[in-house]
């Protein structure tokens, strides 16, 4: 949760605390955090299915660091709440690497895309927009 321009997070046990969170610490005393988002996004206003062609990620790029020198981020989705597909590994990109996007292509047909980003290494990760080209097709 984000209250004011500060973070919080919640245990991930059932134990009811609450952390703050500073962005300047990237590993749990060492430990990976894991780091989840999910997305569920209509393809159209009315049901009609469509063809999603091209999904475009920019990222913040060449964030990798001395520990982790290819840090990379996974993807995966589904079409109307099916089941998903395998995880895609996206490069984060080298020290010095400035192209913030990506292209994912021959993504696949529905009414509907649900889109699961994780990210665990420990280096500075920021996703600012996902994309997607798409084609109406019908009902």
């Amino acid at each position: 949760m984000v209250l004011d321009g500060e973070t919080y997070i919640g245990d991930y046990n059932n134990t009811g605390l609450i952390y703050h969170w500073d962005k300047d610490y990237v590993s749990d005393n060492g430990g990976e955090i894991r780091v989840l988002r999910q997305f569920l996004v209509p393809l159209s206003s009315d049901g009609t299915l469509s063809r999603v062609n091209r999904m475009r990620i920019r990222v913040k790029r060449g964030v990798a660091t001395a520990t982790e020198t290819a840090p990379v981020a996974q993807i995966r989705w589904r079409f109307d709440q099916n089941d998903w597909g395998n995880y895609e590994e996206v490069d984060l990109g080298a020290a010095g690497d400035r192209n913030p996007y990506i292209d994912i292509t021959g993504i696949g047909i529905g009414g509907e895309i649900s889109i699961e980003v994780v990210e665990s290494d420990a280096v500075e990760f920021l996703i600012t927009g996902i994309n997607l080209t798409s084609e109406a097709l019908g009902r």
